[in-house]
């Protein structure tokens, strides 16, 4: 998942490096003279996961499930997955290069699996990052104010991911679980929970 999202930033700064210089400058100088070559506004990527084929298979996946509401997003930031190779990648552009990330603070309301309380940080791929929007197809960011129910695993630190993508993830609304994308709305698990009462669910 992460490979896929930061090979589409390194594929990018490399393009845009071949485009400014031409096909004649050597892309690893690091003279000062060579400006940052600009990115693009938006960058859509895409991550792959495996299908879970049942709620249990998916909830056996998890470390926790919760309902909780999303009370803000924290400024975007990247992070290098580890053992990934800057070989080939600018010396003066390692610095812009790694997945993009969003944390949501989730305010616990309920723990559905595991012991979670209180709040909590999701990592969402995708984000804004020095001028730059990255938008995960079939994943867009959780929103404030609004309440879903995660499925997730520990990841470093106080933080936790959202297991299977969009399969892990559903908005709540009017009582009812809903897809947060429609990409995976044949998929047995969200086929199973898409439109399910929150009520029937816990």
């Amino acid at each position: 998942m992460l490979a896929v999202a930061c090979a589409t930033l390194v594929t990018l700064v490399a393009v845009v490096v071949s485009t400014r210089n031409g096909g004649e400058r050597d892309p690893t100088s690091t003279s000062k003279s060579a400006p940052l070559p600009e990115l693009p506004s938006l960058v859509r990527a895409s991550a792959r996961y495996p299908e879970y084929r049942s709620l249990r298979h998916l909830a056996l996946s998890s470390s926790s499930v919760v309902r909780g509401t999303v009370t803000r997003l924290t400024r975007s930031y990247r992070e290098v997955p580890q053992g990934f190779s800057f070989s080939g990648v600018p010396r003066r552009l390692r610095g812009i290069v790694g997945v993009v990330k969003t944390d949501a603070i989730v305010r616990v309301e309920r723990a559905l699996k595991g012991r979670l309380a209180g709040t909590i940080r999701v990592s969402h791929l995708g984000g804004r990052i020095r001028g730059t929007r990255i938008i995960l197809e079939g994943e867009p960011i959780s929103r404030p104010g609004r309440t879903y129910v995660f499925f997730v695993r520990k990841l470093a630190g106080s933080r936790y991911g959202i297991v299977g993508g969009a399969q892990g993830r559903y908005e709540v609304r009017r009582g009812r679980l809903t897809l947060v994308s429609d990409d995976y709305e044949s998929s047995p698990v969200p086929e199973t929970l898409g439109g399910m009462r929150l009520a029937t669910f816990e």
